[in-house]
């Protein structure tokens, strides 16, 4: 998959958001830090490249990434929004979701706690 998206963690009923710019080629995520209501002319605006994105709260990507709670139940609750930025079919979505599983390490057959933290410690900090 050669695409770009966006992974946000964001509390509810707040604009503002922690966002990380994946772009799958270049093997690169970088961390947004600007607020959600920044200017465009801030700086440049990576997330206008995303083919898509994926967003939900710090609780509910903390339960996810320590297997408390399933991506995709996560999905179908509304805990985690998944948002198409361009114009992809229901197939691309499905692939777009497992590849986000297996890059974080939360797939059934690759339950392995170890990773998860890894994860939720990079996310949260030490």
């Amino acid at each position: 998959m050669a695409e770009k998206f966006t992974v946000a963690v964001r509390q509810r009923r707040c604009a503002d958001s922690i966002r990380w710019h994946v772009d799958l080629v270049a093997r690169k995520a970088a961390r947004d830090n600007r607020s959600m209501g920044a200017s465009p002319d801030d700086a440049e605006d990576d997330s206008q490249d995303a083919d898509w994105s994926i967003v939900g709260t710090a609780r509910a990507w903390q339960e996810v990434l320590t297997s408390q709670l399933n991506l995709s139940v996560a999905l179908r609750l509304g805990e985690l929004r998944y948002c198409d930025l361009g114009d992809s079919d229901p197939f691309a979505s499905e692939a777009r979701v497992a590849m986000l599983a297996a890059l974080l390490g939360v797939t059934s057959w690759e339950n392995d706690p170890g990773t998860a933290s890894a994860v939720v410690r990079a996310i949260t900090g030490p």
